[in-house]
């Protein structure tokens, strides 16, 4: 993914198998329930007479006041952006060597490289927020910031409210499932790779059991389309983590998704992986509230 995403878009891109296959082969796995219907990306809303800005088509820094203090993150604007169109936006939660102050780390990494590298047709805002050093559970600031960072976007672009997407890796796909269990009906999308929900934070219990949570979290997120992600030799995350939150959200009657990498593990390898899929965008961007 540090290189030419172009040629990892067609080096990646993969065959649907059966679930049957899991774990086993080169290819990934897809649990598919309830596909919705794909259409051809787009800015959005109807056209009207609008203005140009002049950060269109960069990635502009940005800091978030959340109880006193400043925290810094950036925005990618759309090179085609105006005001006379409403655009849909995608917020990416970073992995946990994202974590910093210098307001650059959490865009070195996971869905920040593909909107650099497609940084000219890139149909979408992006979000990214960074999560400060030593935040650990509680995790409420790393909620705030994030929420708070999204809603300032929105407040300051014409953004379409039915298209407010959400992904993130690892430590920040954690951070994601939490913020869409709260939010269940602000996301039209959402896609967790290489992570699971915090059953004790979901929950509120500090004791809280592996997986408890996630029947709570599938009966919230049931009518949010999920796409997950993970790697099959993936050691901090077992795989049996998706896997059993893909039977939840099953079991709820949720739209789900899920592309397992037989050769994964806990690392690039997986999240650059599943970026580079060049069916996730045709997928997400065609989902709406």
């Amino acid at each position: 993914m540090r290189g030419d995403v172009r040629s990892l878009f067609a080096l990646f891109a993969c065959t649907i198998v059966s679930v049957a296959a899991c774990g086993g082969g080169g290819s990934p796995t897809e649990l598919l329930s309830g596909t919705p219907a794909v259409t051809t990306p787009s800015g959005g809303g109807t056209s009207t007479t609008g203005t140009t800005v002049p950060e269109a088509g960069t990635f502009v820094k940005r800091t978030v006041t959340v109880g006193g203090v400043a925290y810094p993150y950036q925005v990618f604007v759309p090179a085609a952006y105006t005001t006379g169109t409403t655009w849909p936006v995608v917020m990416a939660l970073h992995g946990g060597h994202g974590r910093g102050s210098d307001g650059n780390l959490q865009v070195q990494q996971g869905l920040a490289l593909v909107v650099k590298a497609q940084a000219a047709t890139f149909p979408a805002f992006g979000v990214f927020p960074q999560i400060p050093a030593g935040e650990t559970f509680p995790r409420e600031t790393m909620l705030a910031i994030a929420t708070a960072a999204l809603d300032q976007v929105v407040a300051t672009y014409r953004i379409d409210p039915k298209r407010e997407y959400l992904t993130g890796i690892s430590f920040g796909g954690v951070l994601a499932y939490t913020i869409a269990y709260r939010s269940p009906t602000r996301f039209a999308a959402f896609v967790p790779i290489s992570c699971a929900p915090a059953d004790a934070e979901i929950l509120g219990v500090s004791t809280a059991a592996a997986q408890s949570s996630f029947p709570a979290v599938a009966q919230a997120l049931r009518t949010v389309p999920m796409w997950l992600f993970h790697g099959h030799n993936d050691a901090q995350f077992s795989v049996a983590l998706p896997r059993a939150m893909v039977a939840a959200l099953q079991s709820a009657g949720g739209t789900v998704k899920y592309t397992e990498y037989p050769t994964g593990t806990h690392s690039e390898n997986t999240w650059d992986t599943a970026y580079a899929t060049p069916d996730l965008y045709t997928w997400m961007f065609a989902q709406h509230r």
